[in-house]
C-alpha cells in the first residue's frame, strides 16, 4: 500500500484492498472519478468490511467537506452521523455535523448528535465551536422536542457565561421563553437568570413575568432577598401594576416582607396614595399596623388619617390605639394638630369604642383646658356634661363645668349638672370649690338666675 493511503498504478494492492474497491461497484464506480475512489478506498480505516453499500453511500456524500485532508478520526465522526437519516442531509448540513468536532463528537451518543443537528435554523455555519458547545449543553432540556424559535432563546443566552451554567440553570432560562425572550436585551436575561433562588423550578410562567417587570427596579443590583420579595408581591395582580408601584412595594421590604401574608403586602400597596416613595421606613411601618383596622375597606383618605398619627408614637400603639384613632376621622383629622390627635388618643380611657362621632367632638373641644394633664377621671367628668349641649359650649363654660369636678360630679345627675352651669352667671370664675357647693345645695330652690 502506497504513503498516504494514496492508490498509485506501481502500487501492490492487497487481496483485502481490491476486495474493498469491489465492494465500492454499489455506488455506481463506473461514473467513479480516480479522486472519488480515493476517498472511498480512504474509508477503509472505519472497518470498511462490515460497512453496507448504504453506509458507504454515506462516507462517499462527505466528499463536499474536502475529505482529502479530513482525518480518519473525522471520518469516523462523520460515520456516527448515520443514524441522522444522512441519505437526505445536505452538504451544508453535513458541513455543521462535521464542525461539532470540537464537542469531542467520539463519546456522542446518536441521541446528542441529532441535538446539535436540529441547531442547523441557528445558521451554524457561523456559531464558534463554544456557542455549538452552549447549545451541546442545552441537551438536558430535552431538545429533542425542542423547536427552532426555543433552541434559538437558549443560543441567546450565551451572554450569561452559559459555559459555567448547570443543567438546572439552562433549564430556567428555557422556562423564560413565555416572556418574549426573542426581544430580550442580554441584560434582561442576565435579570431572569438571577431569579433562580426563588426556585424557578416550579415557578410558572406569569410567575416568571412578574419577576421580570420587576427590572426598571435595578434587579442587577438587588439582592436574592429582595427578589423574593418581589415575587410575593404576585398576589396583588402584578400584572397590571405599574413599576411605580412595584417600586413603592419593594420599599416595603424593611417590614420584614420575608414573613408577611399576602393579605399584609395587599394593604401596603394600598398606601400608595400617600406617596410612599418619600416616606420613611419608619412611616411605612406604622402604616402595616394599620393592617388589624380592616385596612381592605379603607380609603385612601382614611389612611391619610392614621398616617398622620405617625407623630403619636405608633410603633407602641396597640391595635385598640389605632382603631380609638381611626374613630377620630370624623373630626376632620386632615386639619388635626399633632397636639390635637393625641388628646384624641386620651380619650381611649373612656371606652372610645364605643363613642358616637358627636361624643368624640365633645371630648375634642376639651382640647383648651389643658387635656394634656387632665386626668381620665377629669376626662370623664367633661363626658359627662355631653347631656348640656355642650356642643354650643364655649371654652369658658367648659371650664365652670370642669370646676365642678370637687363636688364629686361622677355622682351629679344631668339636672344637678345643669344648675351648677347656670350658676355660670354669679362670676363663678372666681367663685371657690365651697361657694360653688353652696350653689349646689340650693338647687332645691330651682334657681332660675
Amino acid at each position: 500500500m502506497g504513503k498516504g493511503n494514496k492508490l498509485r498504478a506501481s502500487d501492490p494492492i492487497s487481496d483485502q484492498d481490491l476486495q474493498k474497491m469491489y465492494e465500492a461497484k454499489t455506488l455506481g464506480a463506473d461514473n467513479l472519478t480516480d479522486q472519488d475512489l480515493q476517498k472511498t478506498y480512504e474509508a477503509k480505516t472505519l472497518g470498511v468490511d462490515n460497512l453496507t453499500d448504504q453506509d458507504l453511500q454515506k462516507m462517499y456524500e462527505a466528499k463536499t467537506l474536502c475529505a482529502d485532508n479530513l482525518t480518519d478520526q473525522d471520518l469516523q465522526k462523520m460515520y456516527k452521523a448515520k443514524t441522522l437519516g444522512a441519505d437526505n442531509l445536505t452538504d451544508q448540513d453535513l458541513q455543521k455535523m462535521y464542525e461539532a468536532k470540537t464537542l469531542g463528537a467520539d463519546n456522542m451518543t446518536d441521541q446528542d448528535i441529532q441535538k446539535m443537528y436540529e441547531a442547523k435554523t441557528l445558521c451554524a455555519d457561523n456559531l464558534t465551536d463554544q456557542d455549538l458547545q452552549k447549545m451541546y449543553k442545552a441537551k438536558t432540556l430535552g431538545a429533542d422536542n425542542l423547536t427552532d424559535q426555543d433552541l434559538q432563546k437558549m443560543y441567546e443566552a450565551k451572554t450569561l457565561g452559559a459555559d459555567n451554567l448547570t443543567d438546572q440553570d439552562l433549564q430556567k432560562m428555557y422556562e423564560a421563553k413565555t416572556l418574549g425572550a426573542d426581544n430580550l436585551t442580554d441584560q434582561d436575561l442576565q435579570k431572569m437568570y438571577e431569579a433562580k433562588t426563588l426556585g424557578a423550578d416550579n415557578t410558572t410562567h406569569q410567575d416568571l413575568q412578574k419577576m421580570y417587570e420587576a427590572k426598571t427596579l435595578g434587579a442587577d443590583n438587588t439582592t436574592d432577598q429582595d427578589l423574593q420579595k418581589m415575587y410575593e408581591a404576585k398576589t396583588l395582580g402584578a400584572d397590571n401594576t405599574t413599576h411605580q408601584d412595584l417600586q413603592k412595594m419593594y420599599e416595603a421590604k424593611t417590614l420584614g416582607a420575608d414573613n408577611t401574608t399576602d393579605q399584609d403586602l395587599q394593604k401596603m400597596y394600598e398606601a400608595k396614595t400617600l406617596g410612599a416613595d418619600n416616606t420613611t421606613d419608619q412611616d411605612l411601618q406604622k402604616m402595616y399596623e394599620a393592617k388589624t383596622l380592616g385596612a381592605d375597606n379603607l380609603t385612601d383618605q382614611d389612611l391619610q388619617k392614621m398616617y398622620e398619627a405617625k407623630t403619636l408614637g405608633a410603633d407602641n400603639m396597640t391595635d385598640q390605639d389605632l382603631q380609638n384613632m381611626y374613630e377620630a376621622k370624623t373630626l376632620g383629622a386632615d386639619n388635626m394638630t399633632d397636639q390635637d390627635l393625641q388628646k384624641m388618643y386620651e380619650a381611649k380611657t373612656l371606652g372610645a369604642d364605643n363613642l358616637t362621632d358627636q361624643d368624640l367632638q365633645k371630648m375634642y373641644e376639651a382640647k383648651t383646658l389643658g387635656a394634656d394633664n387632665m386626668t381620665d377621671q377629669d376626662l370623664q367628668n367633661m363626658y359627662e356634661a355631653k347631656t348640656l349641649g355642650a356642643d354650643n359650649l364655649t371654652d369658658q363654660d367648659l371650664q365652670k363645668m370642669y370646676e365642678a369636678k370637687t363636688l364629686v360630679a361622677d355622682n351629679l345627675t344631668d339636672q344637678d349638672l345643669q344648675k351648677m352651669y347656670e350658676a355660670k352667671t354669679l362670676g363663678a370664675d372666681n367663685t371657690t370649690d365651697q361657694d360653688l357647693q353652696k350653689m349646689y345645695e340650693a338647687k332645691i330652690w330651682v334657681l332660675t338666675i
